[in-house]
């Protein structure tokens, strides 16, 4: 049975730890003083096996490898050098698995009152505060690392929410809108289609027995057919329907991009429209204002609406780039406009 030895949530981060329990046995081997190598490998090994159990346990066992831990570290600061205590970040909690109360309350408890007492057995008075020594800086990380932890991890899984939440919505969205697709066809084309059936049916009755009202029955056809064919263009544009005002909103928005003074007059003046009409109106307008931003290279553009009793007027000016609409090749958006 293959048991491993390291959890298999820490295993991303095994690199970066191997880096840093070299660097460890580094530091501990080469400082030099008359202490004994085989202490210094035996105390290194039981902190790292202390470490591993800090791995696998979460509950007061935790705290408890940690403090012995810690009872290791100050014997090396007093014996070596107290910068070693920066080596402690191995027991931070840096895979947030560790309650917070009370288990890593305690175990940062204990964090401090090592750093403490190594401030008074290791550290050389003429050192000065506490808060003056390395020992402080290296304190506050190993005191923040588990929350800020938590709060980035937090960060992601609200992320992840989010999309979740935002694809599932997409979905809703999509689904109702075949829903809203098809209540439209029903209501437009389903009553249509079926006078069709209905005057196809009666053309076949009367086709033998009486050709003149077949063929009228047929023509009746033939204008149902026209018609329904209109209806399908309705529907179409009506469920892309785009308004005037959210286009001009839109385009506001787009000329701020690139530093152009974009004016708007009348927009109060938009009368009440149809969808279909409105609709045309307003992708047209969206393509000239396109025009503008592609190719006039204008520093000022204004779009302003009129109306009277027979028409409604959109006009869109500026003091960019003219041209000779005859030396102009199709495809720059004056086709989409025309043909709305």
């Amino acid at each position: 049975m293959d048991v491993s030895f390291y959890p298999n949530y820490a295993k991303r981060f095994l690199l970066l730890e191997l880096v840093s329990i070299v660097f460890f046995f580094f530091n501990v081997l080469t400082y030099d003083n008359d202490f004994s190598y085989v202490w210094r490998v035996l105390i290194v090994l039981v902190i790292l096996a202390l470490y591993l159990g800090t791995l696998w346990y979460f509950d007061m066992r935790y705290v408890l490898f940690s403090a012995l831990a810690f009872l290791l570290f100050i014997l090396l600061a007093f014996v070596l050098h107290y910068y070693l205590l920066i080596f402690m970040i191995f027991f931070t909690d840096f895979y947030r698995k560790v309650p917070i109360v009370p288990t890593l309350l305690c175990q940062q408890a204990l964090l401090v009152v090592t750093h403490g007492v190594v401030y008074v057995v290791a550290v050389p008075p003429a050192e000065g505060a506490y808060v003056s020594t390395v020992l402080f800086p290296i304190l506050i990380i190993q005191l923040l690392i588990p929350y800020v932890s938590r709060s980035v991890i937090r960060a992601k899984e609200l992320q992840r929410e989010l999309e979740n939440t935002q694809s599932q919505l997409d979905v809703y969205i999509q689904e109702e809108e075949r829903n809203r697709i098809a209540r439209e066809l029903h209501d437009t084309l389903g009553h249509t289609l079926t006078m069709m059936k209905v005057k196809s049916e009666l053309a076949l009755r009367f086709i033998d027995h009486d050709p003149e009202r077949a063929k009228a029955e047929m023509n009746d056809v033939l204008q149902t057919t026209r018609f329904a064919s209109k209806q399908v263009r309705e529907v179409v544009t009506t469920l892309r329907y785009t308004s005037i005002t959210e286009e001009v909103m839109h385009a506001k928005q787009l000329f701020q991009t690139n530093q152009t003074t974009f004016k708007n007059d009348g927009i109060v003046n938009v009368p009440e429209l149809s969808d279909v009409i409105e609709t045309m109106i307003a992708q047209s307008l969206r393509e000239a204002l396109l025009n503008v931003y592609k190719h006039s290279e204008a520093s000022e553009v204004s779009v302003s609406f009129s109306t009277d009793q027979q028409s409604f007027t959109s006009r869109v000016v500026d003091n960019g780039n003219g041209f000779e609409q005859q030396l102009i090749p199709s495809g720059n958006g004056l086709d989409s406009i025309v043909s709305e």
